[in-house]
């Protein structure tokens, strides 16, 4: 029998055991498996989500656009990431309690922010030069 030199075979291994080990009873080991799995995925998700949607969409028109950049998209999504964010960051460092009814208005103005970007460079859609623009 041979085994494995490589690290990522040992890692992927101590944590499978580690997620199996909830079928005996809930332990620490689960726990930490369970927090590096939900943590990896999330980092994973936001890093695929900039380089796949923000980055193309909006990062690379606004400062690579040429002189008709369409400015009013940004507008949404910042005031929805300032509502969203800021009012769970004020909420969590202990700021007034109506910062909770301020939340949902941040996500949704977040998710119009989303919409009024994916609608703009949907494709088949142009530019202003009427070039096409899209993913």
């Amino acid at each position: 029998m041979h085994l494995s030199t490589d690290l990522g075979v040992w890692i992927a291994a101590l944590l499978t055991l580690g997620i199996l080990s909830f079928l005996y009873k809930d332990n620490p080991a689960y726990k930490l498996c369970e927090h590096l799995f939900v943590g990896v995925s999330a980092g994973y998700y936001v890093v695929l989500n900039y380089f796949s949607v923000v980055k193309p969409n909006l990062l690379d028109p606004l400062f690579h656009g040429g002189p008709h950049t369409d400015f009013l998209l940004v507008v949404p999504l910042i005031l929805g990431v300032l509502l969203f964010s800021g009012s769970l960051y004020g909420y969590a460092l202990g700021g007034p309690h109506f910062l909770v009814f301020v939340t949902p208005f941040g996500g949704i103005t977040l998710l119009v922010g989303w919409t009024a970007l994916i609608w703009h460079f949907r494709p088949g859609s142009k530019d202003p030069r009427g070039k096409p623009r899209g993913i």
